[in-house]
Parts: structure tokens; sequence; C-alpha cells
């Protein structure tokens, strides 16, 4: 393990940065360990070596590569969610490889960050990782090809059209309530209707397919 950069106090978002290029995971625990809201909790050269220590800091987010040698992300991404349910993964993947991509979202993962993201929009993306948002930076959305999203949107009633294009903006159950008047029991009926016609797992996937459709 990398030794962390920062410890900025209790309340801020615990990170570690899972990949096997040296420079990637040095150039992201100084950039993002230099934000005042973000706590670098160790950067690893691999997902074995990252799952040994994880269950015991049991970060708020981890960003893991997907192609790596030996413990490839997808499965670094699943195994994590074994030894450590509440920690959120996000993607970092510098090429653009769909079936690698679907894989990752099916193994846990909750967004996608392109290596070549600006600073600011890891930031950002992070953040609303965070408070719960799935997230899809900068040309991520083109990771996955979902040829079937219109011919599935078709099946939605008024109201799920209106929950897909809401969930492709970022929003929270909580703030489709109050943008639909509705509560969020009855929010939370809709998303589970809706993801189940437009064939989506999680609300990343969601999210893709609602893009792909025009929602």
């Amino acid at each position: 393990m990398d030794h962390p950069s920062n410890d900025p106090g209790p309340s801020a978002i615990g990170l570690v940065i899972i990949d096997d290029d040296l420079f990637v995971r040095t150039t992201l625990t100084n950039e993002l360990g230099a934000a005042h809201d973000i706590c670098i909790k160790g950067a690893y050269a691999s997902g074995m070596s990252a799952i040994a220590d994880i269950g015991t800091t049991r970060p708020d987010l981890a960003l893991v590569d997907i192609m790596m040698p030996g413990l490839d992300g997808v499965e670094t991404t699943r195994q994590l969610g074994l030894v450590s349910p509440s920690t959120r993964v996000l993607a970092l993947t510098s090429v653009a490889d769909p079936a690698q991509a679907a894989a990752m979202l099916h193994a846990g993962a909750v967004g996608f960050i392109p290596k070549d993201l600006a600073m600011r929009g890891i930031l950002d993306t992070i953040r609303a990782a965070h408070h719960g948002v799935a997230v899809l930076a900068g040309a991520a959305i083109d990771l996955i090809n979902t040829n079937s999203a219109q011919n599935l949107a078709s099946t939605l009633t008024p109201a799920e059209r209106q929950i897909a294009s809401l969930i492709r903006q970022g929003k929270t159950n909580q703030q489709i309530a109050e943008l639909t008047f509705t509560s969020p029991s009855t929010v939370k009926n809709h998303l589970l209707s809706t993801m189940r016609k437009m064939g989506a797992h999680n609300r990343v996937a969601l999210a893709i397919k609602a893009h792909e459709a025009n929602l």
C-alpha cells in the first residue's frame, strides 16, 4: 500500500485508490488528497492487497481500475462488496470497453470516471457518489451500448418515464418526491418498476438506458 497523503478529519470522505499504474495512483493521491473533504485511506497496486486492508479500514469510496493484472476490476469490485458492503465503487477507465463496463455494473460499481477527466470533474463525481447519486462522468456515458433502450422505454407509463428522466439527471429519491409531489415510498415503487421494465439492475444502469432512450 502507498502511504496516504492527508488526514482532514473524521467527517471527510474516506477514499482508497486501486490501480496498478504507479503514476495514476500517485497523481490521484496527491491531487485528491489536497481536497479539504477527502481523506486518502490508501492507494493500492492490486485488488488483492486492497481487499486485505479494506475489511478493516472500510472507506466510503473506492476508485477501482477496470483493467488490472491478476485480480481485475470486476472481481475486485465483487470482493470489496463482500468485505465492506458500505464501500461504494467508482470504476476508473482509460479504455471504452462496453463489456467490461457492464460487468463492473453487475459487480456493484455505482459509476465511472474516465482517467483523463479534469480533476474538478473527478472531485465532483466522488462527492456525488458519496451522497448516493449514480454517476457517469465525462465520456463514460459511451461505455455501454443499449440498443433496445428505445423499445424498452415504450413500455413505461408517463410516471415511469418521468422517474427515468430524473434519475438520468442524478436526482435522489427525496428530490424526485419533491419534484413530482409524491411520497418517497411512491417514488421507490415507481423506480423499481421502471428498472424492471428497462432491464436495469441499479440506478447507474437506468441512467444509461434513459440517456440512450432520450428520456
